[in-house]
């Protein structure tokens, strides 16, 4: 029989200690991978990861608190009342949110460290005296005030070191799976610490029977149950971000990929175009000297003291200087049409046609003299 002022006696079942531990290390090392794919995201899919990774993480540490409180055997029934202990997944959802939140920033100061750690610490004290006062027996618990203080603050002291480590690791590029699990391993065990603390804070005095409205016992299975579908959402969240990181280191890869490709494009373009510029500028330059060169030949076969013009092999006008065009007396306009042949006198065309012709045919320059002097034509 118990006495009425003594204590019930309780034990621990430490497979069951063993698996909330594991349990622990499991939630804090989701924690760690999800606060580098918080960081990463932006905008909305920022805002998915966050909630995704708070659902994750707070399952995780509620049931490794329900875990504990299972592990405590004691020589009475237990039930739990079930909206008491849903309001303890919400708590430790909601400091899970705010954890990922601060860890998941560009920049954390000391004094947004030391704020999240409270709510963090604060969260996690919660969740375990709300989860202990959903325990519905025939006793009464009493708790030891200074083992509730330490474990609260043992709760914020881990929840600082918590923070800091995810906040170190949560670029990708500064972790390993090893480091990242040695470090989930020192979170899992810190969290524990302070569950069992908080346990160790409290002693079960008998009392009459409780009322059990909205209380629920935990059977074998249904506690295989929790702990399965715990390790379930953690392994698909660690599962989910692994892909999402690969697709992201992919999608990377490519855009890098790409952007090289168009700096090099771009490049070879802007060689191209110096290229054409410099053809242009060469081309430019020879047309400008082309031209300044026949300005300078026009000018020099103007000046000439000779009558010169030259004609097609049909007999047209294709060139003629100015003094060729003032010993004529006509105009531009008036030689527009014109044969050479209607610059020779009739009496001298016929023979001198026949002289062309054969020059034209044989390729030898023709040689003439003229009342008005001597005028040389060489006709290839």
């Amino acid at each position: 029989m118990i006495s009425a002022n003594a204590g019930l006696p309780g034990f621990y079942d430490y497979g069951e200690v063993a698996r909330s531990v594991l349990i622990a290390i499991a939630a804090s090392y989701a924690a760690l991978d999800l606060a580098g794919r918080v960081t990463a995201a932006m905008g909305r899919v920022r805002l998915v990861w966050l909630s995704g990774g708070a659902v994750a993480m707070g399952l995780g540490i509620w049931e490794m608190h329900f875990k504990g409180m299972i592990a405590f055997r004691l020589p009475v029934p237990v039930q739990y009342h079930w909206p008491t202990a849903l309001a303890a997944l919400m708590v430790a959802i909601f400091a899970s949110a705010v954890a990922l939140y601060v860890a998941s920033r560009q920049k954390m100061s000391a004094a947004e460290a030391l704020a999240g750690s409270v709510i963090m610490g604060g969260g996690i004290a919660g969740i375990h005296y709300l989860l202990m006062a959903a325990m519905r027996m025939p006793a009464v618990t009493r708790f030891s005030p200074l083992l509730v203080t330490c474990s609260i603050l043992l709760a914020i002291l881990f929840s600082l070191i918590g923070l800091l480590m995810a906040f170190g690791l949560r670029e990708e590029t500064r972790w390993s799976i090893g480091s990242r699990l040695g470090s989930a391993t020192v979170m899992g065990i810190a969290i524990s610490t302070m569950h069992y603390t908080g346990m160790a804070a409290a002693s079960f005095i008998p009392a009459p029977p409780p009322d059990l409205s909205h209380a629920v016992s935990v059977s074998p299975i249904g506690n295989s149950g929790v702990v399965m579908v715990t390790l379930i959402v953690l392994v698909a969240a660690v599962i989910t971000s692994s892909v999402d990181r690969r697709a992201s280191a992919e999608i990377q890869r490519l855009n890098q990929e790409l952007e090289r490709r168009v700096a090099e494009r771009t490049s070879q373009l802007e060689a191209a175009n110096q290229a054409l510029r410099k053809e242009i500028a060469e081309r430019e330059r020879a047309e400008e000297t082309v031209r300044r060169s026949e300005e300078h030949l026009r000018l020099v076969i103007d000046t000439t003291p000779a009558m010169i013009h030259s004609a097609r092999p049909d007999g047209y006008l294709d060139f003629f200087n100015k003094r060729w065009l003032e010993y004529l007396g006509v105009s531009l306009d008036d030689l527009l049409g014109w044969r050479w042949t209607s610059v020779i006198h009739p009496d001298d065309l016929a023979q001198l046609v026949d002289k062309w012709q054969t020059s034209l045919a044989t390729g030898k320059p023709l040689r003439l003299k003229h009342d008005f002097g001597v005028l040389t034509e060489n006709i290839a």
